[in-house]
């Protein structure tokens, strides 16, 4: 074991430190240079303070755990992780640094290919190139994983092609990699929405196709699981890689997303909320069965919501803006909402056109409504643009409102749900109608 206390400093390691277990630093401005640190069994290495090891690092521990509420910078050359058994290396409290130079571009990063989990409030920060193989399996449990490389003009040099992210998780700073030479998974769980604050790269390289955004419901349908606030943009323009929505859970894509690829909806709910450009870059849009596509911003590409696809979430305004045209096929669910009781404050859509199937049924679900005053032939635009196909039979309305009454849906200058009377309610007019006229022949 070695511990280190009194006055901090810097501290010159002469050969080797043989079979350290442990390592603790309970004083400010340590640094360790020089020789080599062989790390054995469970290392615990405690940093209550800010210290630095540019020493090299090595052995076959069976993993290291960073403690304390300090950060320690990690700059030296490293092999650890490099034994037979099964390393994790666990930054279970303060701040891991990891500033070597060329942190594994082939097999040389620091810790190799040793699994990383960051547990809740801690921090695991990449200030240099990393990612051995470009698959290493991080989980940020919690925690916050903040890349500060300096890297190249445009993102740090990371890859996160194995990237969990669980209980409010957060990833800030510089851009990162997915993809390269595998297909890239970001997976999200817990029982708290994850963020991804830093922008997303996609590096479509020889065998790697997508990345998979695989979502669960952290937040049990109570809100966003996933939001990517930050740009997702190829890295160059034949290099790129098509974007996957899977798992039962909400993925939001709130920036001005610039990638060109695909992006497929084959799970849960994609929200769209950009407020400038495109939330899907220019690409097309496929909502699949048993999926949702819903938000408030803009889509650029055209999009397909295939049989048992549903466009809209119900629980909130979706006003989606369309930059080229929308496909309704046989079989589509459209959720139509109105929200909070409030004039205009119900679902839209806008786009050049609207294409709906030459035969089948599109079902029209209304929700909302609640205690809002609807008089009868009250309308509601549904979309604005053109709408091909249209035939009012193509859509089988569902009421779950509180208007009891009718509706039926119409072309005009767009296309528009009324509020009607129901069968009922007419034959009770005309009823009342002719006994009217009856009554008054009697009086005659």
């Amino acid at each position: 074991n070695a511990h280190f206390e009194g006055t901090g400093g810097a501290v010159t390691v002469a050969g080797a430190i043989a079979s350290v277990s442990s390592m603790s630093f309970d004083a400010s401005g340590y640094s360790l240079n020089g020789g080599t640190i062989h790390l054995t069994g469970l290392a615990i290495v405690t940093a209550n303070y800010d210290t630095t090891i540019s020493s090299s690092i090595d052995g076959s521990a069976a993993g290291m755990v960073k403690d304390g509420e300090g950060r320690l910078t990690v700059s030296g050359a490293s092999s650890f992780g490099s034994g037979e058994a099964i390393q994790t290396i666990t930054v279970s409290e303060g701040t891991l640094r990891l500033n070597q130079s060329g942190l594994g571009w082939s097999g040389s990063g620091w810790g190799n290919n040793a699994p990383i989990v960051v547990d809740s409030e801690a921090t695991l920060e990449l200030a240099g190139r990393f990612n051995s193989g470009h698959a290493r399996p991080i989980t940020v449990d919690g925690g916050t994983l903040a890349i500060t490389t300096a890297g190249s003009s445009t993102d740090g040099d990371n890859y996160f092609n194995d990237l969990t992210l669980r209980n409010g998780a957060v990833v800030t700073g510089r851009p990162f990699r997915v993809g390269g030479n595998v297909d890239g998974m970001i997976t999200v769980g817990g029982t708290e929405a994850s963020n991804i604050d830093a922008g997303v790269i996609l590096v479509g390289l020889t065998g790697s196709t997508g990345v998979a955004f695989n979502v669960d419901a952290a937040t049990s349908g109570s809100g966003p699981d996933l939001t990517i606030s930050g740009v997702i943009r190829d890295y160059t323009a034949s290099q790129t890689l098509d974007v996957f929505k899977e798992g039962p859970g909400t993925l939001v894509l709130s920036g001005d997303n610039a990638y060109t690829s695909a992006t497929t909806v084959k799970a849960g709910t994609l929200l769209v909320n950009n407020t400038s450009g495109s939330g899907t870059g220019s690409g097309p849009v496929a909502v699949r069965s048993d999926a949702t596509l819903g938000g408030t911003g803009a889509i650029a590409g055209a999009v397909t919501i295939e049989e048992g696809g549903t466009l809209g979430t119900r629980t909130g305004i979706d006003s989606l803006t369309f930059g080229s045209t929308l496909t309704l096929e046989d079989g589509t669910v459209w959720d139509w909402a109105f929200i909070n009781n409030v004039d205009g404050n119900y679902d839209q859509a806008d786009g050049p056109n609207l294409v709906l199937p030459n035969e089948g049924i599109v079902t029209l679900n209304i929700w909302g409504l609640d205690d809002h005053s609807v008089g009868w032939y009250d309308e509601f635009t549904l979309f604005t643009g053109d709408v091909e196909n249209f035939d009012a039979g193509l859509f089988q309305l569902e009421n779950h409102s509180d208007w009891t009454r009718g509706w039926k849906v119409s072309l005009g200058n767009s296309l528009v749900l009324t509020a009607v009377p129901e069968p009922g309610a007419w034959l009770l007019l005309l009823s009342a109608l002719v006994s009217g006229m009856l009554v008054r022949r009697r009086r005659r």
